[in-house]
């Protein structure tokens, strides 16, 4: 049997073996384009391969939090320039917003 994740299929083989959050998301990002720049599109997939393969869906934040490592830390399956650079402009806003309250 093999898994559809909106009219890609994932192979039975390499479902079989992803098992953490991490690699799920890993694999889908390296996979689906558009999930590089979307966190929305992320989820969406990552929950439509946890149901088709019987397992609990994790956590949205476990599944960002995946992507960021990916994206971030280890310089993987970037997204697209103008997405980075409004993730960084809000991420700064962040971080004033939070070191003013202090």
């Amino acid at each position: 049997m093999i898994m559809m994740v909106k009219g890609q299929t994932l192979d039975p083989k390499v479902a079989s073996e992803l098992g953490s959050t991490y690699q799920i998301v890993r694999h889908i990002l390296m996979n689906f384009l558009d999930t590089r720049n979307s966190d929305r599109a992320l989820i969406a997939r990552v929950e439509i391969y946890c149901k088709n393969v019987g397992i609990a869906v994790p956590p949205y934040e476990t599944i960002t939090r995946s992507r960021r490592k990916i994206q971030n830390q280890e310089g993987l399956f970037q997204a697209d320039q103008d997405v980075q650079e409004h993730r960084m402009r809000k991420s700064k806003q962040f971080r004033e917003a939070f070191t003013q309250g202090e």
